[in-house]
């Protein structure tokens, strides 16, 4: 059965069979790494999840990198503390535009000076709270699929880099060689129903020159603008389940920089709360799929 821990451990037990390091994105960004995995969890909710992969990483001697969203920070303080002392690498998902958006930005997703520097603040603070319980110094986008603002427009006004940032994956990794696979979707090839877990590539009319004035320019080949090589290095795999996935690592399939973003809430070995999972997943999938055809009619 897919998405349950004792899957997740068969998981990392095949990546470590491959002797290939597993890393944090500040690592990564530090450079000199050639063959790496970064396991990356985004502990949207039920953060007591993320604590038992945590622990069955760490008991396999494996780093990983966990991100936090801000009402997680605030009620799970001692888990991240847990999570962070198995030397973890610990990181902030942040959603403060799209948050004090609310209400306040057009359908277009346009934003206002004072919503921006609301949303400066917001993220300061919760930053703040964070770096109160353990180092972080890694941000990662929260997609907030029913908002019409893309979290990372922030950056179009700020540079979080001056915040003592060393990393923001969607800007800062080039993935032309490095594979990038989520479980958005619960399915490891579910770009269909991913409203902002996916890359842009220049030629949609979002290529590196649209980013001109921004604050914080995302690299040539990041997922924000990714090279043609990385987009058919994305192709060139298609695995659905975890168990694909895993046969893959097995067949030496993979290249040698992996990154792997997962959503610990998914991962249970308890029945009703999978099943439940599972249900408002299909659900949310359909209602993704619509948001993604609108778009392309619009």
């Amino acid at each position: 059965m897919d998405f349950t821990l004792k899957t997740y451990r068969s998981l990392i037990s095949a990546l470590k069979d491959t002797s290939v390091p597993f890393i944090g994105f500040s690592e990564l960004v530090s450079g000199g790494n050639d063959r790496f995995i970064v396991l990356r969890h985004d502990v949207d909710r039920r953060p007591e999840n993320a604590l038992a992969m945590a622990v069955a990483e760490a008991g396999e001697g494996i780093r990983a990198s966990y991100h936090f969203r801000a009402f997680s920070i605030m009620a799970g303080e001692r888990i991240i503390s847990d999570i962070a002392a198995l030397g973890h690498e610990v990181a902030y998902h942040y959603e403060d535009l799209s948050a004090v958006s609310r209400g306040r930005q057009t359908g277009t997703g346009e934003v206002d000076n004072e919503t921006v520097s609301m949303a400066i603040e917001r993220f300061r603070n919760n930053l703040g709270e964070l770096r109160r319980i353990c180092p972080a110094d890694v941000i990662s986008m929260h997609g907030s699929p029913l908002s019409a603002v893309d979290n990372r427009q922030l950056w179009k006004y700020h540079d979080y880099h001056t915040e003592g940032i060393v990393c923001e994956p969607y800007f800062d990794v080039d993935v032309s060689r490095i594979l990038y696979l989520t479980d958005t979707g619960r399915r490891w090839d579910g770009g269909e129903s991913s409203i902002r877990d996916r890359g842009i590539s220049g030629g949609d009319g979002e290529g590196p020159y649209s980013y001109a004035g921004w604050k914080a320019k995302p690299l040539r080949g990041s997922l924000m603008d990714m090279t043609p090589g990385g987009v058919a290095l994305r192709r060139s795999i298609n695995v659905r389940t975890t168990e694909e996935l895993i046969a893959a690592v097995q067949r030496s399939e993979l290249p040698s920089g992996l990154i792997l973003n997962t959503h610990p809430q998914r991962w249970t070995d308890s029945l009703f709360p999978w099943a439940t999972e599972l249900i408002l997943q299909n659900l949310k999938n359909q209602v993704k799929k619509r948001v993604n055809r609108s778009k392309n009619l619009s």
